[in-house]
């Protein structure tokens, strides 16, 4: 086996570690980065859920009615999933979303908030670059290898 192959391996190797990390890092920092619950607002009441700052936030929620939502940030991306309506920005600062129960009923709310520090987001864009490129790069040492090894 040609030393090229060899080096190919270990660095192959080294990639599908970190990538298998990013897998790990990433659903690590998304569980201990998440607030799931469900609250019951009463006829014509208010209910408000804090987002620290300098983080990237999403909440995703659905309730039994439809609600009002007040105090969204005018940076925020706002769309339609299959689990609900979600609401997507980068706070620069503290704040509260709040919903309100327009309905002269009970309304049932539920909600799954992320907020992930930026830092943290780009510590997994390091893992699957670097991953990515020693795959890569293991793989194109590994082929050298291989035909290196043919000429002797």
């Amino acid at each position: 086996m040609h030393k090229y192959t060899k080096i190919g391996i270990i660095v192959l190797v080294i990639g599908l570690g970190l990538f298998v990390s990013y897998f790990a890092v990433s659903f690590q920092l998304f569980t201990s980065h998440l607030v799931s619950n469900h609250v019951t607002i009463p006829p014509l009441g208010k209910y408000s859920i804090q987002y620290p700052a300098g983080r990237l936030v999403t909440i995703i929620y659905n309730s039994s009615s439809p609600l009002d939502v007040i105090n969204v940030p005018s940076n925020a991306y706002t769309s339609s999933t299959p689990q609900g309506e979600a609401i997507g920005f980068y706070s620069t600062s503290a704040g509260n979303i709040t919903f309100v129960n327009p309905h002269p009923s009970y309304v049932t709310l539920y909600y799954q908030m992320t907020s992930f520090p930026t830092s943290e987001l780009a510590l997994l864009g390091i893992l699957v670059i670097i991953g990515i490129a020693a795959l890569i790069a293991g793989i194109v040492l590994i082929v050298i290898g291989i035909i290196k090894g043919r000429k002797r």
